[in-house]
């Protein structure tokens, strides 16, 4: 990622998130390349996380094919299946989803995929946005 857009992302993610706990950052993947964003994660109670996405520049799920409605949060944590943790919430005027939930895990593969429906049971071929959560 040219040294710019790292800049503009980071004072993207410290304006929506403000000086929490860690951040990640989010790109796109190869089916959604120009989506970008943060990921804010901070201590919740008894020992759990509370995690925030946020992927901007991001079109609708209808134009990843006519069948996609939902763009829906997993976790999973290392040796076992994923956890579906929601759908994004989607705003198509900003172009922006956002999504907020608890990781009873510090370590996980966080993703996001392109759904049919917004209560899919495993994830979909189609892979919006992945990244490693590390909180040990």
């Amino acid at each position: 990622m040219p040294a710019k857009m790292q800049i503009a992302l980071m004072l993207l993610s410290l304006s929506v998130f403000g000086c929490g706990g860690p951040q990640y950052a989010l790109s796109g993947s190869a089916r959604v390349p120009g989506a970008h964003g943060a990921i804010q994660v901070e201590k919740a109670d008894e020992g759990k996380l509370l995690v925030t996405v946020i992927l901007d520049e991001l079109s609708p799920p209808s134009h990843l094919g006519d069948e996609y409605t939902s763009y829906v949060l997993w976790f999973q944590p290392e040796d076992a299946d994923p956890v579906q943790k929601g759908p994004l919430k989607y705003d198509p005027k900003q172009r922006r989803g956002k999504a907020t939930a608890t990781a009873d895990q510090r370590s996980f593969d966080l993703s996001v995929t392109a759904e049919a429906s917004p209560d899919a049971t495993e994830p979909g071929v189609i892979v919006v946005a992945k990244q490693q959560i590390r909180e040990d």
